[in-house]
């Protein structure tokens, strides 16, 4: 068995009930383990009901253990480096995540967009098409300025946009004029930041962005935009869950 604890556990329990079993025993491998596991499971469910496929369970689970040493190393020495994960945002302020995606075969592009609180929560999710769209630069850029669009409407005073685009969040956190070619929606990206009290640009990992392009890549079966407020689609539930689960 992967993990030995699981076994002993009546079939209706929880993974709440689960995990403060094991905390009761005081075995904290054990419990680093369940999550994983726990995600694994979801993974390869959400795989067969909306793509039919059917994962190799004992594989996902390999892979989803693979991941548990980056994910346990997550605590805050002097000379750690940062895991590469999602992060709740400061007190006061919410969370933009953005991504963007090109399908090819369509002829058009996708972005996927959602806003958390400082606890986490999902405030807004968002998929949307944008025809026309060739290069993936501008797809990113698209992202942001959609997200930045849809958060403006909600009343959002305190915003950190984040990105797994290194160079556009590079460009946007120069002053003044880009020189990219890109130049007239960078500065579109910057002119809805300052419709905010306060803004900020940083970038994360993918790992750390999963969400984001998840939605983005539902945007292929989206005919214009599909929104949810103060919920998300079960696409994203898993990868919901996991960020929470390493805050």
């Amino acid at each position: 068995m992967f993990m030995p604890a699981i076994s002993t556990s009546p079939p209706t329990d929880s993974i709440k009930g689960t995990s403060r079993k094991l905390l009761n025993t005081g075995d904290l491998s054990q419990l680093e383990r369940l999550f994983p596991i726990a995600w694994a499971f979801w993974y390869r469910q959400n795989k067969l009901i909306y793509e039919q496929l059917k994962e190799n369970l004992v594989a996902i689970i390999n892979h989803a253990l693979s991941l548990q040493n980056p994910t346990s190393s997550f605590r805050n020495t002097p000379n750690s480096t940062p895991t590469p994960c999602w992060n709740v945002p400061p007190t006061s302020f919410f969370k933009l995540n953005v991504d963007g995606a090109l399908f090819y075969d369509n002829q058009k592009a996708g972005v996927g967009a959602v806003v958390r609180d400082d606890h986490g929560q999902v405030i807004m999710a968002v998929s949307k098409t944008e025809p026309e769209v060739s290069k993936a630069e501008s797809v990113e850029l698209l992202a942001m300025l959609r997200g930045l669009q849809f958060s403006s409407q909600m009343g959002l005073s305190k915003i950190i946009l984040e990105s797994d685009s290194l160079i556009l969040v590079e460009a946007l956190q120069v002053e003044g004029e880009s020189l990219l070619v890109l130049g007239n929606l960078i500065s579109e990206v910057k002119r809805m930041l300052h419709q905010f009290q306060e803004a900020k640009v940083q970038h994360v990992p993918r790992m750390g962005n999963q969400v984001a392009h998840c939605l983005a890549r539902h945007a292929w079966r989206v005919q214009d935009v599909e929104l949810w407020m103060h919920s998300f689609p079960d696409i994203i539930a898993q990868h919901v869950w996991l960020d929470n689960s390493l805050v």
